[in-house]
């Protein structure tokens, strides 16, 4: 199991992204139900439900890829994302974080293992690589704030990053760690 997703709105259920499926816990059965598709063919790394809706979630893949469902999970769709297919280092690139705005629907940002940030405005139907400042594409994680204005946060091998811009441009903050890979 390498992704786990619950929404408040659906409170008995709990999902699973494991290497072979996603996976649906009943909280009224106390049993885990396959939910067979194309996720069976990729583990899946990460998961996140839209704030707004408990039927839809996004599931990010290795090797890197990117699904959808609006049914719970019944029935998921490959976006047409255009990700890197192989790396020296990991060999398949993974989608390691999924971000979605839950005050501007349709916004989205997801994180690539060596491939870097990219963003949607349109519920995935279009991308664009949003990597201007960052010097490693290796992201870990992503995340969102908002203190009158959003800003955007991305974990990565060599620290974090910092986006005031919605993902444009990003400026690099060190992270004092006393393990050597930290270091530039």
């Amino acid at each position: 199991v390498w992704g786990l997703t619950a929404h408040p709105g659906e409170p008995d259920h709990l999902y699973a992204g494991t290497d072979i499926g996603m996976y649906r816990w009943s909280e009224k059965t106390r049993k885990w139900t396959h939910l067979p598709g194309p996720l069976d063919k990729f583990e899946t790394w990460t998961l996140v439900h839209d704030a707004n809706d408990p039927a839809i979630m996004w599931a990010g893949t290795r090797p890197a890829g990117l699904f959808k469902t609006t049914d719970a999970g019944q029935t998921w769709q490959q976006l047409d994302v255009p990700f890197v297919e192989t790396c020296v280092f990991v060999i398949h690139p993974r989608v390691t974080s999924i971000l979605l705005d839950p005050g501007e629907p349709g916004t989205a940002w997801v994180g690539v293992e060596l491939d870097g940030v990219r963003r949607t405005r349109d519920g995935g139907r279009t991308w664009q690589a949003c990597n201007e400042g960052i010097f490693t594409p290796d992201i870990h994680g992503l995340s969102l704030t908002r203190h009158g204005s959003r800003k955007l946060f991305a974990t990565t091998n060599k620290g974090l990053f910092v986006s005031e811009d919605d993902g444009d441009t990003w400026t690099h903050h060190p992270v004092d760690s006393p393990w050597q890979y930290m270091r530039l």
